[in-house]
Order: structure tokens, then sequence, then C-alpha cells
């Protein structure tokens, strides 16, 4: 069975929690699972989107990715997450949070992303759905309530 969205709690272990700013705003966390299963899900679906892989130093800055995405996987402690331009292969221990967030764009709407943060809470990477409104409306419909299952 899929697994459900569960909802932001402070984090176990004396690890750092991740703490939004005045402009982006956690309202969901995801497993590792229900991640992966979203991924393949938008790579059936050809949905565009922005993949941000944060600078570890400063994760003001990174690189920047548009593009599909076309695979992803779970395989011996890693995630491969493949689409067009890009490859993203991270450790699976390194990766401690997964939140649904809101950010506030320049133009007044809501732009929902997921972002993948280290047990220091600092960003790893962050996808979310295309800028176009319709593409993004799909992708946030699909993070916060479609599975496998419901398909």
């Amino acid at each position: 069975m899929p697994e459900p969205l569960t909802l932001a709690r402070p984090h176990e272990h004396g690890r750092q929690q991740y703490a939004p700013t005045r402009e982006t705003h956690a309202f969901a966390r995801l497993s590792l699972a229900a991640l992966c299963e979203r991924l393949t899900l938008l790579a059936h679906m050809r949905l565009p989107c922005v993949l941000f892989v944060a600078n570890p130093e400063d994760e003001a800055t990174g690189h920047c990715f548009r593009g599909s995405i076309r695979h992803c996987e779970r395989e011996n402690g890693q995630v491969f997450i493949q689409g067009d331009g890009f490859e993203l292969r991270l450790k699976e221990q390194g990766i401690d949070q997964i939140h649904l967030t809101e950010r506030w764009r320049e133009d007044g709407r809501t732009h929902t992303s997921v972002e993948l943060r280290r047990p220091d809470g600092k960003l790893i990477a962050r996808i979310g759905g295309a800028p176009e409104p319709v593409v993004g409306a799909v992708w946030q419909d699909l993070m916060d309530s479609f599975t496998v299952s419901t398909l």
C-alpha cells in the first residue's frame, strides 16, 4: 500500500530541523519511498520540471536543470534520478528530510516543490514543476495526493 503524506513535525534524534523562511512554507513530509513513487509517476507523464542542486557550501547557489524526469529508482542504498540533461545519484543515508514546500513567486502565486535535506538541515536539491501555470497545477496535484494505486 502506498505511503500517504504525513504532516511536517519536529525531527527527532537531535538533528537540525528544517526551518522554513518567510518565503518558504513546508506543509508536508514525504518518505523516500513516497518521493520515488511520485517521481516515477512524473516520469511516466513526461511532465516538465525544474531541478535545483544546491552547492554544499552555500545552498543559495547551485545548478539548475529544466526538463522531464525520465527515471527514478532506489538501488544498493542509493537514489538515482535521471532526466533530460541531468543525472542525480544520492546516498539514501545522506537524505534526512524530504518536504513538500510552497514558495511565493514574484507574481504572487505559490509554487510547490520537493526539498531534499541533509541531516544538518541544509538543502541537497529542490524539484518543482515548470513555471507554466497548468504544468505547475498538475505537478502540485500529483505531489499532494496521487500514488500509483490511485491511477
